[in-house]
């Protein structure tokens, strides 16, 4: 077993998020939280699992495949961790293990039990696990899907956004900003919209509560301003305009003022 964890290692969050780590055997620990399920297992980070029992219900491909399944009349999410950039050539899924405190997937589930606690608008956190070959890991976490939701880019490559739902985003960026929420990869396809336009964003892998700061609020807006410009030269028929994007950039700068 790893020299800096024990078999349940517990860390408390405010509003009774409690993660506890959980050593399956010497290579395998799963991350829970107060609303894991008592039944969630090794296999529930399996996508052939739930293909098997006809519980798949929908995918997204990015730079790895998002699962969705039902369980239980719940829709969770399963997402496994993958490289992006360069790097992704020559290594697609592992990470060189340093301590289960400092890998991402434990990273990532804490933060998120930390934003949900802040009752920030983000998929709720469930549970991950983590892997490790060696002198690396690989991982996976499960999170709640936010029903009746589309992410940007499907929503534009069926309809243009209405100006009330460009404010909310907008608005919803602002808010994360002041709270110091540092998304380390906004961009179109994490950011959600529900049928009653509430944005929500997913996907906080490398993100951070910081000390707000011009300086990585912009990176973060120039991130999502590139994804648009590079989705709108891959689908030049998307209904997003230079219109689109001042209105959000001028309803944001108006709630960071605010």
């Amino acid at each position: 077993m790893p020299a800096d964890n024990h078999p349940t290692d517990k860390l408390t969050y405010p509003r009774g998020h409690r993660l506890v780590i959980t050593w399956v055997n010497r290579s395998c620990a799963i991350l829970r939280l107060s609303n894991t399920p008592d039944a969630l297992n090794q296999r529930w980070f399996c996508s052939a699992h739930w293909a098997d029992q006809g519980k798949t219900v929908g995918q997204s491909i990015g730079r790895g495949t998002t699962l969705f399944f039902r369980e239980n009349d719940v829709t969770y999410v399963l997402r496994h961790y993958c490289r992006g950039g360069f790097i992704r050539k020559f290594i697609q899924d592992s990470y060189l293990f340093t301590g289960i405190r400092r890998s991402r997937v434990y990273r990532e589930l804490a933060l998120l039990s930390k934003l949900d606690a802040m009752l920030l608008p983000v998929g709720n956190p469930v549970s991950a696990m983590l892997t490790r070959h060696g002198l690396s890991y690989r991982a996976s976490i499960i999170t709640r899907a936010i029903p009746n939701s589309l992410n940007l880019l499907e929503i534009l490559r069926q309809r243009e956004l209405a100006n009330a739902e460009i404010v909310a985003i907008a608005k919803t960026l602002a808010n994360f900003h002041r709270q110091g929420v540092d998304h380390a990869d906004l961009n179109i396809s994490n950011i959600l919209l529900d049928t009653d336009g509430q944005p929500f964003l997913v996907d906080f892998d490398r993100g951070r509560i910081k000390q707000p700061s011009q300086r990585w609020q912009q990176a973060n807006i120039k991130r999502l301003q590139r994804s648009f410009t590079k989705q709108k030269r891959l689908n030049p028929e998307l209904p997003w305009t230079s219109d689109h994007w001042h209105l959000l950039m001028a309803t944001y700068a108006d709630e960071m003022a605010g």
